[in-house]
């Protein structure tokens, strides 16, 4: 019995992870993906002439180690990746809902579980390796347009890969989640695309908010509704486990973007230290997101299994 379901399980997940494979889709998200990521990668390389990044590879080490943490969680591993997951909750399940080809499905030998189950763990899996084009993309057109040895990627960018991916699979949870738990409630593609492009949408509105409005942002505790602070103590905690303490460059790459940590006023900026901004637990963060992810796919279930299709 228990081969049966796992055959069956695995049937949705090779199915969901095939119409996920779309070159539509993928074209429709790699080409804005592409453009603005040269574009921020050409603005921070020193690309004037006579600058440079170092000249000794632990200077470019350093360099590369900050640059490419503030870009992945930005861009390669954030915003656009969990964008895409919202997405895929659309052209997924949602249109099947609304499309009544669910009902197709549902009356061979499958159970509705086995459905939802699925199609999370295709999306979540699908956008995981596309973090990790995301990431290998960004980490090459730094080292280019900065003019960076390659030797220096080992001690940079292979050595933040699997936290990032860890974090890439953990984002995609959430919103996947999410988008699962909208499709079934509301069984309409758009109201299911525009719920779980909330959590994207705030990720990036939160940015602006908290650099430029500090004291709003603290007065109000505007920081307990950011979702890029709280998936920065995601990521600071899924660092942690990987690789152990947290250097001094990699702070540096979480301050703008996610607000996790800030620099000591009387630190050295030759080599300036960094303070966590524990307005939140970072332990809570990810307890508090990961009860979320849990609740929403529980809902989802219920739901599902007593929905009419």
């Amino acid at each position: 019995m228990r081969v049966c379901n796992r055959m069956r399980l695995f049937t949705i997940y090779r199915k969901t992870f095939a119409d996920l494979s779309n070159p539509k889709i993928l074209l429709a998200y790699l080409v804005p993906f592409l453009g603005f990521t040269a574009f921020l990668a050409l603005g921070i390389a020193p690309t004037q002439d006579g600058e440079t990044v170092g000249s000794t590879l632990a200077q470019q080490e350093t360099w590369l180690h900050e640059t490419f943490i503030l870009m992945s969680v930005f861009l390669g591993v954030a915003i656009p990746l969990l964008a895409l997951c919202a997405v895929f909750c659309a052209i997924t399940l949602a249109t099947e809902c609304e499309r009544g080809s669910l009902r197709i499905l549902l009356s061979k030998p499958v159970k509705r579980w086995e459905v939802l189950l699925g199609t999370f763990f295709a999306i979540v899996s699908f956008a995981t390796l596309v973090g990790l084009v995301n990431l290998l993309v960004t980490a090459i057109m730094l080292v280019e347009f900065a003019d960076i040895n390659s030797a220096a990627i080992q001690g940079s960018v292979f050595s933040l890969l699997p936290a990032n991916l860890v974090f890439a699979m953990f984002g995609a949870s959430v919103v996947t989640a999410t988008g699962l738990a909208l499709a079934v409630f509301t069984k309409d593609r758009l109201q299911t695309t525009l719920g779980a492009l909330v959590i994207p949408a705030l990720y990036f509105l939160f940015v602006p908010v908290r650099i430029f409005g500090q004291d709003m942002y603290e007065n109000f505790h505007l920081y307990l509704f950011d979702v890029s602070y709280h998936f920065g103590h995601v990521f600071v905690v899924i660092y942690r486990a990987i690789n152990g303490t947290v250097p001094s460059e990699t702070k540096e790459g979480l301050v703008v973007f996610t607000g996790v940590y800030s620099p000591l006023e009387d630190s050295n900026p030759a080599s300036a230290s960094f303070e966590a901004v524990e307005h939140v637990p970072m332990e809570l963060s990810v307890l508090l997101l990961t009860l979320f992810t849990i609740a929403a796919i529980m809902a989802a279930l219920y739901r599902f299994q007593r929905m009419d299709v």
